[in-house]
């Protein structure tokens, strides 16, 4: 009878578990609009500070896919870590990549790096991702496909499903990023909350002199902030190179990396 029990409980947590994940995934379906998102202002702005044989490189959590489609309504090409074939294929080596192509020059013999090129790094996911029928590989379909999503859903073991593929490549060519100098890590939207992957950016902020870090949030006077933010702030008041930013990616944020006009004060 215990037994019965069990498997009955188990039944219902199951349900219960997928109910919940077919509602995220149906809140995070969102349909890109450029007066809504500021996607492709931010993505524009910092691709034009960069040296031309250099790539934006975007991180996140979501599961959205508003990036890819800002990106696409600019003519942008972006590398997710899938193949350029007919059914995109995982493959982590295909960040090494540029596009270029060759001077007819015999003197110089210079390459010019293609513009409007971004890396974009899901480390939690995607509502794209499928598992191959083989179950050997992820690829990428159109996020209304049947099947399973391949995503780090919230949970207590979440952190342990980012050891596993293709997330750990993702984490890693992440770490590599913060560990590169001359490198301006922009937050936005991100609480630290998230221990795993804050522990990594704390760390390379002590390790890396050339890391610089701007966190921007629409509140930074948390009543109680996680131990994270409080670390982050104290390595702020310490001369570390970290600041703080009131602004947010789809109000004010855009505006001021590029700088305010006069006539907003």
């Amino acid at each position: 009878m215990h037994n019965q029990f069990v498997v009955e409980d188990k039944e219902k947590w199951e349900e219960s578990q997928s109910a919940i994940f077919d509602i995220i995934k149906q809140e995070t379906s969102y349909g890109y609009d450029k007066d809504v998102f500021h996607h492709a202002a931010l993505i524009n702005i910092l691709s034009k500070k960069l040296a031309s044989e250099s790539k934006l490189s975007v991180v996140t959590t979501n599961y959205d896919t508003l990036v890819e489609d800002a990106a696409e309504s600019m003519n942008y090409t972006v590398f997710d870590g899938f193949s350029f074939s007919r059914t995109p294929r995982f493959d982590d080596d295909m960040f090494e990549w540029h596009l270029s192509k060759h001077v007819s020059d015999v003197k110089t013999r210079e390459n010019i790096y293609k513009k409007n090129v971004i890396d974009l790094l899901k480390i939690h996911g995607s509502l794209t991702w499928r598992m191959s029928k083989s179950g050997e590989n992820v690829v990428r379909l159109d996020k209304h496909a049947p099947g399973e999503s391949v995503m780090i859903f919230p949970s207590s073991d979440k952190y342990m499903q980012s050891y596993e593929e293709p997330y750990f490549e993702l984490f890693a060519r992440f770490q590599d990023l913060l560990k590169r100098p001359n490198t301006l890590l922009v937050t936005t939207g991100f609480s630290f909350a998230d221990n795993h992957i804050s522990r990594m950016i704390i760390q390379a902020i002590s390790h890396n002199p050339g890391l610089s870090t701007l966190i921007t949030d629409y509140s930074l006077d948390s009543a109680k902030p996680n131990k994270n933010w409080s670390e982050l702030q104290h390595m702020m008041e310490n001369a570390n190179s970290v600041a703080f930013l009131r602004a947010t990616l789809n109000k004010d944020l855009t505006k001021y990396l590029v700088g305010y006009p006069e006539e907003i004060s």
